[in-house]
């Protein structure tokens, strides 16, 4: 497992995707914002969960789980995940 950081800019987005091997860990170091959570489907993605994230929040996402995470806020938003290095790679696939 590698650890990143990460800065999501005010009202930008991670693009929403998956990997098919490993959890993906994330801590929400400061900001705040909505993480989304689905299956991947044939005509896109079948939106299952939707959160508000704030600072100091800690949570995994599982393989085959789309996500994308939503800056509603006015500030950066500061996060370290950790993960596999595919998926980064070999193992993100973009919706």
């Amino acid at each position: 497992m590698s650890y990143y950081g990460s800065s999501i800019a005010p009202g930008k987005s991670v693009a929403a995707h998956y990997h098919n091997e490993g959890d993906e860990i994330y801590f929400i170091v400061s900001g705040h914002g909505i993480m989304k959570l689905g299956t991947p489907v044939e005509s896109g993605v079948k939106w299952k969960q939707e959160f508000e994230v704030q600072s100091g929040d800690f949570f995994t996402v599982p393989p085959k789980t789309v996500h994308q995470f939503i800056n509603t806020s006015d500030e950066q938003v500061l996060a370290v995940f950790g993960c596999d290095k595919n998926h980064l790679g070999n193992d993100r696939y973009v919706i």
